[in-house]
Parts: C-alpha cells; structure tokens; sequence
C-alpha cells in the first residue's frame, strides 16, 4: 500500500442521476492528506463529467473498448473485468468502492482474485428491483451478486429500509452490511438552486417532481390525486414533473385521460432542476419505492414542503418518521390529495414547518459530517 490510500470510485457513468452525484461528492471530498481518488467508468457520457476533480485520473471501458464486431451472452461482461483488473493493477487501487449493482457484478469476482478489498454499495430494495426490472438474465444477476456481496468487505446501503431488504434477500449476516448515509453537497445545491428562474405562472399553486418516467415512480397516483383536488375545487394547481424515461408516453395519456392538461405538464429532464424546486410551492414524492431519494433531500434542504409517500425506504429516514414533512400510504392517492391540500390551505405554516426541517437535514447530511464516516470505512477495509 503507498503512503496515501488508493480508492477506485465505480460507477456506469456521470449522468445526473442520484448515485452519480454521490460518487462526484466523493471525489470531490475524501481528504487528499489520506486518500487518492481514482474513477472508473463503463461510459464517458454525462453531464457530471465537467464536475470531476482535476487531479482525478478517470478510466472509462467504453472508451478504450472498441465495439465487439461478434457479441456472445457474457463477452462484455467478461471483457470489463479483464479492463478492471487492468485498472486495478496499473493504479495501484487499495479499496474498491463500486455504487450500483452492475458495477458490483464487474467488480466482486475481479476482486476476490485480486484481493483488493470490495466496498459495494446497494442503493433500492433488491426484492422490489426484481420485481419491476425487465432486463434479461435477471434471476442469474441477482444468484451473481449475492455471490459479490458476501465476498466483498463490506456492504453499504443507503438508508436503514435498505439494508433490513439487504440482509434479508442476499441472506447477508447482519454485521457485514452497514448503512451510509448520501451526503449533500451544501454549497454546490445552494449555488445551482440560485440561477434564474421565471417558468411558473403567477397566480398558480406550483408542484414540483423530478424523477425517470418510469412505474417505480408512483407518477399514476400523483395525477389521480391532482384531479380529485380539482374536483374539490383546486383549480389553480399547477404540477411540473422534469425527467425522461420509457412511461413518458402512457403518462402523457393518462393526463389526457383525466382531463389535466391545464395542471399537469412533463418537462424534458433538466441538468439542473434546482431552481424549479426551489420556487416551488410544494414538492411531491409518490413513488412505489426508493433506497435514497435525493431529489426529496434536496428539497428539505432549500426549505420547500414536501408530501412523501411512505414508501420502502428512505422517506421515513429523511422526514424523521414524518416530522420534517407529510408521509402518505403508497399508492393512496385520495391521501395523498388530503396532504396536498393541507399544504394548500396552510401555507404559511407549511413554510414554517419546512425551514425547520431544513435546518436539521442541513446538519444531518452535511458532507463535513458524512464524509469522515466513509474514510473511517476506508481505511478499517485496507487495514483489514
């Protein structure tokens, strides 16, 4: 091991997902006195990309790799931990920290080989992930990945729901699977939410959801819960969901269907979607489930309302068992509109309610706070 601590952070790419905004964190504030960062990616896309540290050295397969002329089932895979182990071996990598599942399944045989301790981290309840996911070969993932899991050092989870989901459907034992937290880049969230931005319509009571547009997402609920309200007679609502993804289309219908296309509009993803939360009047979460949901962190964090369903996992962790803001029961939506419209008719102390949540999240996920948890993590891998 050289004086500083090698750790080769593993991820798809630098899209502006969650987890991805998580590893450039990471990047950005492991203590360079201890540690020497390294990225390795599949694809050298995203717009996260620009954000990289200058003095982290980025490997990417995809653009090293020419496209296979003759494919088989398992080529890429194996090809990509042959890259790994390239990597691995040239950068002199101490400790793997891989974040996604995919990446866990590159990673854990290369690593084991290798003995290079293997710190993955599980992001969504995999029993739910089962369940919804459509790629091929999924059942054989999954019997690959626990193999990864229980022969990596230790396993991460995002959130306690997480890690209970974990244990129970790879059959870890309990003390080889810990919960760390996501951190929240303060300054980076305060510096995008400022840009300008003049895309709501006065008068109108605006609600906001960023996410992929996909059944996960709870999307179905949210309208149902749209239209009640306007049946109650809310009629100045105004709902911006910013994403992209395969259900955009059927969700486009639905909206039709319901008869709100005067308060229901599906924006195109933006790279920042910051200051539309930030000049929200509400923001709203009605997903199925989740590991960590950074867009509902954010918006505590810039002291914005927020109505959550209840899901597995990670609301209930970060509204503090409901006291930083409203949880609902999954797929409800006449609770859902109850919420909103409480948030409607008491807005002033729905504001009141939010700036103290903000304050104790800003404290809870500060990177100051979160990031010497995972260099102690770090460096107990190594040492071991």
């Amino acid at each position: 091991m050289s004086e500083r601590i090698s750790v080769l952070l593993m991820i798809g790419s630098l899209a502006g997902g969650g987890s991805e905004r998580q590893m450039i964190g990471i990047a950005k504030m492991l203590d360079r006195t201890k540690f020497r960062p390294v990225l390795f990616l599949i694809y050298a896309s995203g717009e996260l990309l620009k954000e990289v540290p200058a003095d982290v050295p980025v490997y990417a397969y995809w653009q090293d790799q020419k496209p296979f002329r003759f494919n088989y089932p398992g080529r890429i895979l194996r090809d990509q931990k042959r890259y790994l182990e390239k990597v691995l071996r040239k950068e002199s990598i101490d400790v793997l920290y891989s974040r996604t599942y995919p990446m866990a399944l590159v990673a854990g045989p290369v690593t084991k080989r290798l003995g290079v301790p293997h710190l993955p981290t599980i992001v969504v309840d995999p029993a739910s992930m089962l369940r919804d996911s459509k790629e091929r070969w999924m059942r054989l993932k999954l019997l690959l990945l626990k193999r990864a899991y229980h022969d990596s050092e230790l396993v991460l989870t995002v959130s306690e729901g997480v890690r209970e989901a974990a244990i129970a459907f790879y059959d870890l034992p309990p003390p080889h699977v810990r919960r760390m937290i996501n951190s929240l880049d303060l300054e980076r969230l305060d510096r995008l939410a400022e840009q300008p931005f003049d895309h709501f319509r006065p008068g109108r009571f605006h609600i906001v959801h960023a996410g992929r547009f996909v059944s996960q997402k709870g999307h179905r609920y949210l309208f149902e819960a749209i239209a009640e309200l306007v049946r109650r007679g809310h009629r100045e609502l105004s709902v911006h969901l910013y994403g992209e993804g395969p259900d955009q289309d059927s969700l486009q219908q639905l909206v039709a269907k319901l008869g709100l296309q005067d308060h229901v509009e599906l924006n195109p993803y933006l790279v920042n979607v910051l200051p539309a939360i930030k000049n929200a009047d509400l923001f709203c979460l009605p997903s199925l489930y989740e590991g960590m949901p950074n867009a509902l962190l954010e918006a505590v964090a810039l002291g914005i309302p927020v109505v959550s369903t209840d899901c597995p996992s990670g609301p209930r962790e970060i509204l503090n068992e409901g006291e930083l803001g409203r949880l609902v029961p999954v797929a409800d939506s006449v609770a859902m509109a109850d919420a909103i419209a409480e948030v409607i008719e008491n807005k002033q102390a729905a504001f009141e309610w939010a700036a103290r949540a903000k304050k104790e999240i800003r404290a809870r996920f500060d990177p100051a706070a979160v990031t010497p948890v995972l260099e102690q993590i770090l460096e107990s891998a190594v040492g071991s």
